[in-house]
């Protein structure tokens, strides 16, 4: 991740001030595993919103996304006088309102992709709690930042709440970023462990791709198809090979080696077997089949 590049680009474009809080302005605030962070009602309902509608994994997952995104807002000058902090919040701790898998929940559907489930259900909670500073204005923030919180390509060149959103997403998995030292890191992890933060992300991908495999076509890049011979160019959009499926999974659970601190996100083999089997198995792919029965493939 081009961390660096990618919040230059960001304090470029974040001049205008904005009509929520920034961190300059006087707010009232509470320490959350040693980082104080704004303590508005929405905020505290949102916390409260998003532990109902997630497991403890991804809500823990929400709580750390938060606490990295203020961390990184508080340690620029720029930032701290032009981020809505309530809307960083907010945008962070439902993020993934579109993961839950409670049956017939009331924050997904089955036409929608999950950030845009997750966009709609945070909308609508604001709509319901937001007092009358919630203009249309910030609540379309936090709506494009969930949206776009797994498109780093658009939502890094978008407003400055909506990237520092997915900034503070992306630290959670990746662990590292130029302004947070490991100390600081150890101690949101110490509050909130992350060690089921790469299981609950596989389970939760299976259980869209299982549930609703035509919102999850495109999630990928082309080139994870284009690599694989065609063999039918009638139905490209049925073509995804079972091994492609293979490749970009790896691809994600075997990374590089880590360090000591980041050790534990290494999915365990018989976890990444087990999360083959169950993709293929519920989009009705054997493993040595080069065609897909659907036409979809998730994150």
């Amino acid at each position: 991740m081009q961390f660096s590049k990618s919040l230059s680009l960001l304090l470029a474009g974040s001049a205008s001030l904005v009509a929520g809080i920034v961190m300059n302005d006087p707010h009232p605030t509470v320490n959350i595993a040693g980082v104080n962070v704004i303590d508005t009602p929405i905020v505290r309902l949102a916390i409260e919103h998003t532990r109902n509608h997630s497991n403890y994994a991804t809500f823990k997952h929400q709580m750390r996304s938060m606490l990295y995104g203020s961390l990184l807002i508080e340690a620029n000058e720029t930032l701290r006088a032009t981020v809505d902090i309530e809307v960083q919040a907010v945008a962070a701790v439902l993020h993934d309102l579109g993961w839950d898998m409670t049956p017939n929940s009331t924050v997904t559907s089955l036409d929608h992709r999950f950030e845009v489930d997750g966009a709609i259900a945070a909308r609508k909670f604001i709509e319901q709690y937001g007092d009358s500073s919630w203009d249309a204005r910030r609540t379309q923030l936090v709506w494009d930042a969930i949206a776009l919180h797994t498109t780093r390509t658009i939502g890094y060149y978008k407003e400055a709440e909506v990237g520092m959103t997915s900034m503070g997403i992306a630290v959670d998995y990746d662990l590292s970023a130029p302004t947070l030292n490991n100390d600081t890191i150890a101690g949101v992890l110490a509050e909130f462990p992350n060690f089921d933060l790469i299981e609950a992300t596989n389970e939760t991908f299976t259980f869209i791709c299982a549930t609703k495999p035509a919102q999850t076509w495109g999630k990928y890049p082309d080139d994870h198809v284009s690599a694989m011979p065609a063999q039918n160019n009638a139905n490209r959009d049925a073509r995804q090979p079972a091994a492609a499926m293979g490749r970009a999974l790896r691809a994600r659970l075997q990374r590089h080696p880590k360090p000591a601190h980041r050790r534990h996100l290494h999915a365990p083999a018989r976890c990444r077997s087990k999360l083959l089997n169950a993709v293929l198995a519920a989009l009705k792919v054997s493993r040595g089949s080069t065609r897909l029965a659907g036409q979809a493939w998730c994150c």
